[in-house]
């Protein structure tokens, strides 16, 4: 159970989240409007090297970005642990131009191959407010994103809780006073 008591402690706690997370996996969003939802991926999408400014995509469901390169898909079976072998000199080979985004450095080493050497991981921002029913879920065919290459943050998940993977981390927030409350289940290491 995590409380923040500003945005920008919602948004810190989003970035540290971003550290356990590679591509394939789904962070589902539960909590009221107004619960800080948004402003936890927006922490997210940071830690994961998003660069462009992170908005609730309720008007067209699906925002795609690109995070950066380094995210790559592991063996599920294998508990996924940042990589923090190699002196310090290494290490700062692979932040590569962290420093100049502002970002903290990846702890994940690039991938050796494929898109995401080139492009990064896509991070889709999902935003089911507007969704109906489960024949909405088809139209906008988020089984492809929950299956895809990418880092899937789902807002409202609890419209599409039939259809979400066993093994998504699941974010419930809600008030708190002047803060959030913010609890955290699915991790494979505690934050």
């Amino acid at each position: 159970m995590y409380h923040t008591k500003s945005s920008e402690e919602t948004v810190a706690l989003g970035r540290t989240l971003a550290l356990q997370l590679t591509a394939g996996d789904v962070v589902a969003f539960y909590g009221d409007l107004g619960a800080g939802k948004t402003t936890m991926i927006k922490g997210v999408a940071a830690g994961l090297g998003v660069l462009e400014v992170v908005k609730s995509p309720s008007f067209v469901i699906v925002t795609e970005y690109r995070g950066r390169t380094g995210v790559h898909h592991q063996d599920t079976k294998t508990p996924r642990t940042p990589d923090r072998t190699g002196n310090r000199q290494e290490r700062q080979e692979r932040q590569g131009s962290a420093e100049e985004s502002k970002l903290p450095p990846s702890p994940f080493p690039p991938p050796s191959r494929g898109r995401e050497q080139r492009e990064g991981v896509p991070v889709y921002h999902i935003d089911l407010y507007r969704l109906n029913d489960g024949s909405d879920l088809e139209s906008i065919g988020l089984d492809s994103y929950l299956e895809g290459d990418g880092v899937c943050l789902i807002e409202w998940a609890e419209r599409a809780e039939r259809v979400l993977p066993a093994s998504a981390v699941c974010v419930r927030m809600s008030v708190d006073g002047a803060g959030r409350r913010i609890e955290i289940s699915g991790l494979r290491a505690p934050l």
